[in-house]
């Protein structure tokens, strides 16, 4: 019988981010990227391009820190959450409208698996 018992297991849904998909792509294709190669690459070299983190610096690593940082409503930053050991798990469609309506930006949400906890912290 497994009984629940307080400490044993913490457990964290993933992590969501949306964002604003840049006039190049760049940040979409950098996240698609990571992405492909930690999952089913076509080739090879994909998966061969990640670096474990201490190797990775500016390369591809498997594994990334995400830090987010919360605003009052007078645009000063209030509260840092850092969130540790992150992965990409999936990265939706990019949304084509050919309908002359508008310039609205195109956003798109990138979802993330991350080891161990996180930290929350407030900042002065």
């Amino acid at each position: 019988m497994n009984l629940p018992v307080e400490g044993d297991t913490l457990t964290f849904e993933s992590l969501t981010l949306s964002f604003i998909v840049d006039e190049d792509l760049t940040n979409y294709t950098e996240v698609y990227t990571w992405l492909t190669a930690l999952g089913f690459p076509r080739e090879f070299s994909q998966f061969a391009s990640l670096k474990e983190p201490e190797q990775a610096s500016r390369l591809l690593s498997k594994y990334s820190d995400l830090t987010i940082v919360l605003h009052t409503n007078k645009s000063n930053p209030n509260y840092r959450i850092r969130f540790t050991d992150c992965f990409p798990t999936s990265l939706s469609s990019i949304g084509f409208d050919a309908t002359p309506t508008g310039m609205d930006p195109i956003v798109v949400d990138a979802t993330y698996q991350f080891r161990g906890q996180f930290d929350i912290e407030k900042i002065i």
